[in-house]
């Protein structure tokens, strides 16, 4: 099988090592990391991937779990295509999820964008409040 991944992976800026020492046990990308390859961005250490080849899901997993379990929270948005086109997410439960390429075009669309086309086909849609009008007390008939 052959994957293309492209995408992120971040951590608390005080944390990076402790990701690199995980990312580097798994051989993820085929090569280690050093610090010098994240920079900041408010207050996390972030890695760019592009077009990192490989089916990376269950080591991407396994650093997840390794990082977990020291307490430390990962975050990552890593799109892959090739054999098959999704992408790997941390959701917002921090659960690390695999999106289907609809299911990730769905969550990457704006709310206020959803609501119209839904509208178009002909639903009753009512925005709650919160998060995105994520909230569970929205209406749809």
């Amino acid at each position: 099988m052959i994957y293309y991944n492209t995408g992120y992976i971040q951590v608390k800026e005080e944390d990076v090592k402790a990701l690199i020492v995980a990312i580097n046990a798994t051989e993820i990308f085929g090569f280690d990391l050093d610090v010098t390859d994240f920079y900041k961005h408010c207050g996390m250490a972030v890695y760019d991937l592009c077009e990192i080849t490989g089916d990376i899901e269950d080591n991407l997993q396994e650093v997840k779990k390794l990082l977990n379990t020291v307490g430390i929270e990962v975050d990552f948005e890593i799109t892959f295509s090739g054999d098959s086109n999704g992408k790997y997410i941390v959701n917002d439960d921090g659960e690390f999820e695999v999106l289907s390429l609809e299911d990730s075009v769905i969550k990457d669309a704006y709310t206020d964008d959803l609501i119209k086309e839904l509208q178009k086909r002909g639903y009753s849609v009512t925005k709650a409040g919160g998060k995105n009008g994520t909230e569970n007390n929205g209406n749809l008939s």
